[in-house]
């Protein structure tokens, strides 16, 4: 299974195998089947909230311009809108999380524990072991 259909289905980007969520919104805190820890460090899915944005940005905006063609009454348009956006947000939440984690996961690969002490010798860049 590739990155991109592990992202659709919500499942870990290491071993494509792992369920990100366990319930609902209630995220793992590692993976069930690799063990790969989700939250790499403190404050790491406030990039998300850019995934999030697009994703909201994506979705509403086509909605708003048709509904501001096809009619000219506001109340119409909120009552539209604000459903969608409501029902939008945890679909969001969920998935901007998975498509952060594939995208940070894709660039800055976890490197496994044994080779952690050699690149930490030759970089100053901190690494995430995957265990």
């Amino acid at each position: 299974m590739g990155l991109l259909i592990a992202t659709a289905l919500l499942r870990c980007p290491i071993c494509h195998h792992g369920a990100l969520y366990r319930k609902s919104l209630r995220m793992n805190k590692n993976c069930p089947a690799c063990g790969f820890k989700f939250e790499r460090e403190e404050g790491y899915f406030v990039g998300a909230m850019y995934a999030s944005y697009g994703f909201q940005f994506a979705i509403v905006t086509p909605v708003m311009f048709i509904l501001l063609m096809v009619s000219q009454s506001p109340a119409l348009i909120l009552g539209v809108l604000v459903p969608q956006i409501l029902l939008q947000v945890p679909i969001a939440y969920v998935y901007s999380r998975a498509i952060w984690l594939a995208i940070d996961t894709h660039f800055d690969p976890p490197v496994p524990a044994d080779d952690a002490v050699a690149l930490a010798a030759t970089t100053d860049k901190p690494r995430t072991r995957i265990r």
